[in-house]
């Protein structure tokens, strides 16, 4: 049970952080998530400190493209699009840091913040947050979304995002 809160928790913090980190130009370079352009940095990384586990993944999915190639070949396809535009959308927010590097570490710092809360509410209340789930991936495309349209108010729907989330 306590690792499912542990799981239910992890999940909102990653979608609050998800959707203000990409969105408030962190950028995710060398060492970041995807490795930067390309896209598999930290499933290299992960490989070499797992290699058994590694094998064991690619020879899964191997499994799985034998069974359904038709499907393998659509999630492969998909995976390259979402790096892609993974990509560009670093390059962008880089860009948008480059030029305001204080307001870019502010929007970080509170968004790190706004998991942190979101992680212990959801371990004091996991019923709660466990039935929020579906609703905390659309807040979390909506922030996305919202701030790349307008940085400038990206705070305040951080603010809002943690509110909704954590009212009962």
């Amino acid at each position: 049970m306590k690792k499912m809160i542990s799981r239910i928790g992890q999940y909102a913090a990653a979608a609050v952080l998800g959707g203000a980190l990409c969105a408030s130009a962190a950028y995710a370079g060398p060492g970041g998530k995807g490795g930067g352009p390309g896209g598999k940095g930290k499933m290299k990384e992960w490989c070499q400190k797992n290699p058994e586990k590694c094998k064991e993944k690619k020879a899964k999915m191997m499994e799985k493209c034998k069974a359904d190639p038709a499907k393998c070949e659509e999630m492969k396809a998909k995976m390259k699009e979402r790096r892609e535009k993974g990509s560009k959308r670093r390059e962008e927010m880089k860009a948008k840091c480059d030029a305001n590097p204080e307001k870019c570490k502010a929007v970080k710092e509170k968004a790190k913040a706004a998991v942190e809360e979101i992680k212990q509410w959801c371990q004091a209340n996991p019923g709660e947050c466990e039935k929020k789930k579906e609703e905390i991936k659309q807040k979390r495309e909506e922030l996305r979304k919202s701030c790349a349209e307008n940085p400038d108010g990206c705070e305040q729907k951080i603010d809002e995002l943690k509110q909704q989330i954590m009212q009962k």
